[in-house]
């Protein structure tokens, strides 16, 4: 059962500085602006008071910044409860990916999980991330029933995509019919067909989703006018299995999927046939990147938000380019996986639809994008106005919803983050590294003009 909403039809903010966009399109700072929400949309910015309201009925922040609230591009809210350390992590030793040993023990340490205790780590991660001033999440989940409640339960907004294997292209057809059925199940959960949260297909790496199958997949969510969810060039390993030109000589894939396909199985002989069937894949040893064998396949368009990136060549922007495809960056989670570093400032560069992801909290410190924008600016040339926008506009056109969200504009949605100065600021900083600073901290969260977090606590715990 969800704890019912309330939403203040018509009401007046007021901060020391909002972050809008200028003509140009970019982050500027205005000072000592009204912001009027009028049923959950921004009717009003500017420096007089707007008409037919008085002082009274105005919400002063004082020393504050009002921004647009945060958009994840990436996590899986199932894992909140599990932490990095919990899992492997890389040693000095290590000299490149670990995320084939690190996704065995996930499993693992979920395996006597119940759909109670995956919904209440769901719904924990949901708390973290709004009270750290995130209004829009994308998440991946095997279930996707989870995710949607949590984010129901807390008045959040979001992109759901259910998860979806299979390499044999033989079993395509009967696969996808499978996830379509639980595909029916879980939209059938939808909060009296809630519009802030949508339902779509999650195919979960090149390697791991036959072609076949993607095409599959790539043409429901055309038909239903949503994005496409994927890892991809996550590791070099899975790079040089699609590329060969360094062929890993413990298999660590080709182990990965046979017992992904086998494990829920028993039956003589089983494992062989898996086996030669994994070794006879087409597109494993292809020549080329997993990107590439997307492109080659027809798969590489608008709809796709494509995660992680990291092994992409200056070929494979190029492509994605010219395709619209938009890429979610988790630096972090990059980082702890000892995945390599993604070519942030060349996506930018190049102009690719960008956004930031913190994935879960089985690989990132935390499920706070501020401190995710703080690890790009200590780790790229990149600043803090440039981050902001990743966070925020440049993340709504990766969703193709900047005519929505993702600014603080007329007529947008007012989903706003306001961020409260501190004493202890610097102020000599410009306000951009302030809005990201850690001693700055959230205050309240609008989402839709209803306020999700109230002075730096939920208004809503939530509830199944």
């Amino acid at each position: 059962m969800l704890l019912e909403t309330f939403r203040i039809l018509s009401q007046v903010i007021k901060t020391k500085w909002t972050l809008s966009l200028d003509e140009q399109g970019e982050l500027c700072a205005l000072e000592d602006q009204f912001i009027k929400i009028e049923e959950g949309l921004i009717k009003h910015i500017s420096p007089e008071l707007p008409s037919n309201v008085s002082a009274g009925e105005i919400c002063d922040y004082g020393e504050s910044i009002a921004m647009p609230g945060l958009i994840n591009l990436h996590c899986h809210l199932d894992y909140s409860k599990l932490s990095h350390t919990d899992l492997p992590q890389k040693t000095a030793k290590d000299s490149g990916s670990i995320l084939f040993s690190w996704i065995p023990q996930l499993i693992a340490k979920t395996a006597s999980w119940s759909q109670d205790e995956y919904m209440d780590s769901a719904l924990q991660g949901a708390k973290l991330a709004a009270l750290s001033g995130t209004s829009f999440l994308v998440d991946n989940s095997f279930q996707a029933v989870t995710g949607l409640n949590a984010l129901a339960s807390l008045g959040l907004k979001g992109i759901l995509g259910l998860e979806l294997f299979g390499v044999d292209p033989i079993q395509a057809e009967s696969q996808f019919g499978m996830w379509k059925d639980r595909f029916e199940k879980v939209r059938l959960s939808v909060p009296d067909k809630n519009k802030n949260i949508e339902l779509t297909v999650s195919p979960h790496a090149p390697y791991t989703v036959s072609p076949q199958l993607w095409r599959l997949a790539a043409d429901f969510a055309s038909r239903q006018n949503t994005k496409v969810l994927a890892h991809i060039c996550e590791s070099q390993l899975e790079f040089d299995w699609f590329n060969n030109t360094k062929p890993d000589p413990d298999k660590r894939i080709d182990r990965f999927l046979l017992d992904a396909f086998t494990r829920f199985r028993k039956q003589a002989g089983l494992e062989e046939q898996v086996a030669k069937m994994i070794e006879g894949l087409s597109w494993r040893g292809c020549g080329h990147s997993p990107l590439e064998h997307l492109k080659r396949n027809g798969l590489l368009d608008a709809n796709l938000l494509a995660t992680h990136c990291v092994t992409v060549n200056d070929q494979d922007i190029e492509s994605m380019r010219l395709a619209s495809t938009s890429v979610a960056v988790c630096p972090i989670s990059n980082f702890l996986l000892a995945n390599g570093t993604a070519p942030i400032e060349k996506f930018v560069s190049s102009k690719l639809k960008l956004g930031l992801g913190t994935d879960s909290l089985a690989s990132s410190y935390s499920l706070d994008l501020r401190e995710t924008a703080r690890f790009v600016i200590e780790n790229s040339k990149l600043d803090s106005k440039k981050v902001l926008l990743l966070l925020t506009f440049e993340a709504a056109k990766a969703l193709s919803k900047e005519k929505e969200i993702g600014s603080i504009e007329k007529d947008k949605r007012a989903d706003i983050l306001i961020l409260k100065l501190s004493s202890r600021n610097d102020t000599n900083k410009n306000v951009f590294d302030l809005a990201l600073m850690p001693e700055t901290l959230v205050e309240d969260l609008f989402v839709d003009g209803r306020k999700v977090v109230s002075k730096g606590n939920l208004v809503q715990t939530g509830a199944f």
